[in-house]
């Protein structure tokens, strides 16, 4: 995902802790107790604004209940589930907390928020959860229940720090959707692009460039970084890294004996440049290694790959997969880089639409899914220079 990426901008940069408010539309009533939306008002929506296909849902489908301040199984449901931002008749107050501000994947998902939430006419505050930090989740959710917004979609992505979270919004009987879908101590409606489709979405496009290279397929190494903090085990980020793994392997029937162990990659908490130094350490360790695919799902990890390939004169005998489609390592691939070849697109300029749709749906007291997955697109040279049009189009057209 995306964990590193935000780990390796926050070192940089200075801490976002002020509230952002994204105001469109009417301000809400303070009706409802003090104006806790909490799930208790089936706002009429009017006209879909936006729309967008899941790639996959799944059960069980839960709906707020008010008199738990919880979400409880829904008796009944909908046979399937697609994202539309409706124009609200009654405007609404949301919160929406992202992993942080100054991510480009973040920079992405934020003005895709404020769009979409423009076109819908609510109001929503932005409040930073400031990743990595492991207090300012808590100081987010705080100020979002003093807020008291009808809904609020949470992107907090420490690892457990739901446990602590989540009591204050049932408290406060206000309901929340985890985006990343980082499990919670009760259930709550997620969305996340899928680990493992997300792997082997970059596996099947490095099949492609590997045989389309003529590699000798007796000669092919794998090369793998890891981060325990976000991705200690199975069911979670690590599940994009084995997946591809995996299915590069089989393709090309590569043994254990050919593959690297998950190297600590962010052991220093400095990104690109730990990256670099592990790859260049098992490299070395690994003379006989003539051809080398790997990969990693933050693109601040990956590019760390690449350039420790790179230093050691691999050229096009290595080929690198990314997880994040920042654009930064996009004009990487764009300027025709023979080894960072790969990324994961994860759809981010829709995930406004995902987002506020979810956020009207939970509000109104709907049913919706458990888990929904945006879907995930190879991006390769073949496609890059588009994508890098599209994103520039979208964020033209937002502030414009």
């Amino acid at each position: 995902m995306i964990g590193q990426e935000c780990r390796e901008v926050h070192r940089r940069a200075p801490r976002l802790r002020t509230t952002l408010v994204v105001l469109i539309g009417a301000v809400i009533a303070a009706a409802c107790g003090g104006g806790v939306g909490a799930g208790s008002s089936n706002v009429a929506a009017g006209a879909i604004v936006a729309s967008a296909q899941y790639a996959a849902i799944k059960g069980p489908w839960l709906a707020w209940d008010k008199s738990t301040c919880r979400f409880k199984t829904a008796a009944t449901h909908p046979s399937s589930y697609t994202a539309e931002v409706r124009k609200l008749s009654t405007p609404q107050t949301y919160v929406f907390t992202p992993y942080t501000t100054t991510a480009p994947a973040a920079a992405l998902i934020d003005a895709s928020v404020a769009t979409y939430a423009g076109k819908a006419g609510a109001k929503v505050i932005q409040i930073s959860n400031d990743y990595p930090s492991t207090s300012q989740p808590l100081v987010a959710a705080s100020e979002a229940v003093n807020i008291k917004p009808s809904a609020v979609i949470s992107a907090a992505i420490n690892k457990g720090v739901y446990a602590q979270i989540q009591p204050q919004y049932e408290r406060a009987c206000i309901p929340f959707a985890s985006m990343f879908n980082i499990p919670t101590p009760h259930p709550v409606p997620g969305f996340q692009s899928s680990f493992q489709v997300e792997g082997k979405t970059m596996a099947d496009a490095a099949i492609k460039i590997i045989n389309q290279r003529k590699w000798p397929a007796d000669q092919i190494w794998i090369l793998s970084c890891g981060e325990p903090l976000v991705a200690p085990g199975p069911g979670t980020l690590l599940d994009v890294g084995t997946t591809f793994r995996d299915t590069v392997s089989a393709a090309f029937n590569i043994p254990a004996s050919r593959m690297s162990p998950f190297l600590g990659c962010n052991d220093n908490g400095q990104g690109a440049l730990d990256a670099r130094t592990a790859s260049l350490n098992w490299l070395t360790a690994h003379p006989e290694a003539k051809y080398v695919v790997g990969s990693f799902w933050v693109d601040a990890i990956a590019l760390g790959m690449s350039q420790a390939l790179a230093q050691k004169g691999f050229g096009d005998r290595a080929l690198v997969a990314g997880g994040d489609a920042s654009d930064p390592v996009l004009k990487v691939m764009a300027d025709g880089d023979p080894i960072f070849q790969i990324d994961a697109d994860k759809n981010f300029i829709k995930w406004g639409i995902f987002s506020v749709s979810l956020a009207e749906d939970i509000a109104a007291g709907k049913p919706v899914p458990s888990y929904m997955d945006p879907g995930t697109v190879a991006v390769t040279p073949d496609n890059v220079k588009q994508v890098i049009a599209d994103r520039a189009a979208f964020l033209t057209a937002q502030n414009g």
